[in-house]
């Protein structure tokens, strides 16, 4: 590092006094700007001399609370740490001592609050700073902050008991009227969860669903408080116990953050707002580090995992060198290539298959009658979607199951007839497209298909190889995406075969998205994260937040009638009978289910991602061996 960096460095690091929190503190010394001031108007050599006492000085006083790779670990005081050139981002894990940390590399920032929404590639760190009532992760929920939720059918209330241990980060208890504020503001947000369709109104597709449109079709309707230490949350008609508890489960703000969000108070620079007591603060560097501190709450001993330090990466090669390396504990969502291209037998990491990451879907602009039912059902026949999963396939694991949508026990996506007929809003008497079942993961195209594809377009045969294109369709995708740019080339050389040209228009995933939702796309290539629960209304129910597609099907809105009201043990029934649906209106074609692998140095055990828990549970991770120096 050169001179002038090393002075910006002392001029822009923390110095805290002894006895004083350590975490967010600001960025400048002022004994060292006194000295530096003081040395420059000596001259050059003094003040080279001033600057070199004022590090001697801040190493011995306590702690350099470095811009780069600030771990801390818990604890009401400060634990001294090493000092890291700007530059060396990745040895972050030679501090000495820095306490149990999962040091995790990853290709985007990580989502902070829940309210800023879900971006490609991004984990949702915010999962580990803020408690719910009822724990994420399973259907019915574990007990968070209410020791337990009893739902009650005939009011269709749940009432929920709080547990009276639980603190807010400044020793506070939470009390159930900061549950209730919590509740409001996600309300205000747009962040609860709609009721059960047909709703009342129209939404806007540009902006997901308007403000009107939420209240006037919200499941949650209140929240009462009884007592200090019980919350009552009121729901419409229909609404099922699960939606309930899946509501349980939303995220809460404390009011000192949501006063701060909302600008009617701003704490004192440097003093973080009081959080849930699964994470007492971030911290988020320019440089792309982001550390998430832990309460202990009371044993130490019950946090094995005292920090988890994410770093943004992009370049997928240089995530899994890290982790090879030892400079970092786990790669996440790394592409199928890089793995096969970089990890070699003997090296002291492993694959690990983390579990549904995406449905990949080719969504179609069904406002656009250029490309009916029929021409869509054509694309669908059109697809090999066995090569498609074979490029998602790492020695004996594979992160690509072709024809599986949502519903792991649908098989969707080859040639045949089920029957059906079309539901689509303005297709007429198109009918349904035909589809053949029970292929499963795996499916090949069978020489059959491109026959039945062309004559689904009017064609007696093919078209001859090397005969123009009678049909140019657009195809937006992220560009960052190798996966997508993969499969986008792929389906353009299947399309081709039935004399369709398929223009790949790589953009910013965002303007994918934003394009997406306002309907301004021929074709998109997009993935869904399955939910846990299998609703999937919001893409495919004519009321749809992310229905960018502009679908509307009578029969999916009354199946989506019966699966809210419907008992878990008929929810995967009814949920397999909308795909089937929806696959023969072809708003869009199921490509293929792709599963997030990571890659995981073999020091770290009990790492398990589960829905709801992006990095799994980190009070079961334990480390085997200390980190590389």
């Amino acid at each position: 590092m050169s001179s002038g960096n090393r002075r910006k460095s002392s001029a822009g690091s923390t110095v805290t006094s002894r006895g004083r929190n350590c975490w967010n503190r600001p960025r400048t010394c002022p004994r060292a700007q006194a000295q530096a001031q003081a040395g420059a108007q000596a001259g050059a050599q003094a003040g080279a001399r001033a600057r070199a006492r004022a590090r001697s000085r801040v190493a011995s006083i306590g702690l350099w609370a470095c811009l780069i790779g600030l771990v801390l670990t818990v604890g009401t005081g400060c634990q001294r740490e090493s000092r890291l050139p700007e530059t060396d981002v990745g040895r972050a894990n030679a501090l000495p001592d820095p306490g149990p940390v999962l040091r995790v590399v990853v290709p985007v920032a990580p989502s902070l609050r829940p309210d800023e929404g879900p971006k490609p590639f991004q984990i949702d760190l915010w999962r580990y700073a803020y408690a719910s009532l009822l724990r994420p992760g399973r259907t019915d929920g574990a007990p968070d902050l209410a020791r337990a939720c009893l739902w009650d059918e005939d009011s269709r209330t749940l009432v929920c008991s709080l547990n009276d241990a639980r603190r807010w980060s400044d020793g506070k208890p939470i009390r159930a009227e900061s549950v209730k504020a919590g509740y409001r503001f996600l309300e205000d947000r747009g962040l609860l969860p709609l009721r059960p369709g047909p709703h009342r109104g129209n939404s806007v597709m540009a902006d997901g669903v308007t403000s009107a449109f939420r209240r006037a079709n919200r499941a949650l309707m209140n929240v009462d408080v009884t007592d200090s230490t019980t919350v009552v949350l009121e729901f419409a008609p229909r609404v099922p116990e699960w939606l309930a508890r899946e509501t349980a489960m939303l995220p809460l703000y404390s009011q000192v953050e949501i006063d701060r969000l909302t600008g009617r108070f701003q704490p004192e620079p440097g003093v973080p707002p009081p959080q849930l007591p699964t994470a007492a603060s971030y911290r988020r560097s320019d440089d792309g580090t982001t550390s998430l501190r832990r309460s202990t709450e009371a044993d130490p001993s019950q946090v094995p995992v005292r920090a988890v330090q994410s770093l943004v990466f992009p370049g997928p090669e240089g995530r899994v060198e890290r982790v090879i390396s030892g400079h970092a504990d786990v790669a996440v969502d790394v592409e199928v290539s890089v793995l096969e291209n970089l990890v070699r037998p003997g090296q002291s990491v492993r694959i690990h298959d983390a579990g549904p990451a995406s449905v990949e879907l080719l969504l179609w602009n069904v406002r656009d009658k250029s490309t009916n039912v029929d021409f869509r059902a054509a694309v669908g026949l059109a697809i090999d979607r066995s090569r498609l999963a074979e490029t998602f396939r790492v020695g004996e694991i594979s992160a690509g199951h072709a024809g599986v949508g949502f519903v792991e026990s649908t098989s969707l996506g080859a040639s045949g007839d089920e029957g059906g007929a079309s539901s689509e809003r303005g297709s007429g008497s198109e009918g349904g497209a035909s589809w053949d079942r029970g292929s499963g993961p795996g499916a090949v195209a069978n020489s059959a298909r491109p026959l039945e594809a062309a004559r689904r377009l009017g064609f007696t045969e093919p078209p001859v190889p090397g005969t123009p294109p009678w049909r140019t369709i657009d195809l937006i995708y992220d560009r960052r995406n190798p996966g997508r740019e993969r499969m986008a080339t792929f389906l353009a050389e299947d399309l081709a075969h039935l004399g369709i040209r398929l223009r790949p228009l790589p953009l910013d995933g965002p303007e994918v998205w934003e394009r997406f939702l306002e309907g301004r796309f021929q074709a998109v290539l997009l993935g869904f994260r399955p939910p846990p629960s299998g609703d999937v209304s919001s893409l495919w129910a004519s009321w749809g937040a992310y229905n960018g597609m502009g679908y509307s099907s009578s029969v999916v809105d009354s199946l989506y009638g019966e699966f809210f009201a419907a008992p878990e043990s008929d929810r995967d029934r009814l949920a397999r009978l909308i795909e089937s649906q929806v696959e023969r209106d072809a708003p869009a074609n199921f490509l293929l289910r792709r599963n997030r692998l990571d890659l995981v140095h073999t020091r770290v055990r009990g790492y398990a991602p589960a829905p709801g828990l992006p990095l799994g549970d980190l009070s079961s991770i334990s480390f085997e061996m200390p980190p590389v120096p």
